[in-house]
C-alpha cells in the first residue's frame, strides 16, 4: 500500500466513521484497563499483596494482562489517531 492509497481511503471515508472509530477504541480501552484493574484488585489480600494459586499461575496471569494492558495501551493511542484524522477531515 502507497502513499496514493492511503490518500484515497482518507478522502474517501466519511467524517462521522472517523469519530465513530475512535470512540469505540477509546471506550474499550477503558473497559479494558477498568476489567484487568478489577481483577487485580479482587485477587489483593488485606495486606495489599496479590494472591495466586500457584506461582505457575501468578506467570501465565500476569503474561495476559500485561498483554491485554499493551493492547489497551495500543487502542488509546489508536482513538487519538483517529481523532487527530477526524479533525483533519473535519477542517478539509
Amino acid at each position: 500500500m502507497n502513499s496514493n492509497d492511503v490518500a484515497t481511503l482518507f478522502q474517501a471515508t466519511p467524517f462521522w466513521a472517523f469519530v465513530v472509530l475512535a470512540v469505540v477504541c477509546a471506550v474499550s480501552s477503558f473497559v479494558l484497563r477498568h476489567f484487568l484493574r478489577a481483577r487485580q484488585f479482587r485477587r489483593m489480600s488485606l495486606a495489599g499483596l496479590q494472591l495466586y494459586k500457584s506461582y505457575i499461575n501468578m506467570y501465565i496471569t500476569r503474561a495476559w494482562e500485561q498483554t491485554a494492558w499493551l493492547f489497551s495501551k495500543f487502542l488509546t493511542v489508536l482513538a487519538v489517531v483517529l481523532a487527530l484524522a477526524a479533525a483533519a477531515k473535519f477542517m478539509d
